[in-house]
């Protein structure tokens, strides 16, 4: 029932009150933060969810690969071995990026606030940097032992792992770029 309308009858001092309070009510204003959270949070989530797709691709891409590394390292004349290392590879990284996704996904703008959400993009970002530090601990050797065994079995084999190396280090650099940059605008759009 709105009541601001109504005429109420009572003395002249209670009536002078009643119209101050309701011009009042009709000069209240939401504040800024409160009517631009919901803008925010428009802006922010094509981000999120941009930042959801690439990880839930990356994450298919090294589940396939856990799967096909042996076959594959048979197929080419490489060792079991050499493909169950590649496979080891391949899972610890599904496992860090599965954690990083689910990261992304706690990134809800309808229940948390702010400060929670800063808090869970530093958690991210500090799970990104963790998984740069197990990819290069883990890769690199791995990099090594099948460029060795590409070299051993025939050297035009040698040549094509030589520009895989330089193809895929371009792309993982561009594309960490980017992920960071995605990153680093949801943080500054929270921090605004």
């Amino acid at each position: 029932m709105d009541i601001r309308n109504q005429d109420i009858t009572h003395d002249d001092n209670t009536q002078g009150l009643l119209d101050q309070l309701r011009s009042t009510w009709n000069e209240i204003e939401t504040p800024p933060p409160f009517r631009n959270a919901e803008t925010k949070s428009r802006r922010i989530s094509p981000r999120r969810d941009k930042l959801l797709r690439y990880y839930t691709r990356l994450f298919a891409i090294a589940i396939v690969w856990v799967g096909i590394s042996v076959p594959i390292m048979k197929e080419v004349g490489s060792s079991v071995t050499t493909g169950l290392c590649l496979s080891a590879f391949f899972l610890i990284m599904a496992i860090m990026i599965g954690l990083q996704k689910r990261r992304v996904e706690a990134l809800d703008f309808g229940s948390l606030t702010s400060a929670e959400l800063l808090d869970n993009i530093a958690r991210l970002q500090r799970l990104r940097t963790l998984h740069i530090i197990i990819g290069c601990i883990t890769g690199i050797p791995l990099l090594a032992v099948l460029l060795h065994s590409f070299a051993v079995t025939d050297i035009w084999m040698f040549a094509g792992g030589c520009a895989g190396l330089c193809a895929g280090a371009t792309i993982g650099i561009i594309n960490n770029l980017r992920t960071r940059r995605m990153i680093r605008e949801i943080r500054s759009e929270l921090e605004d």
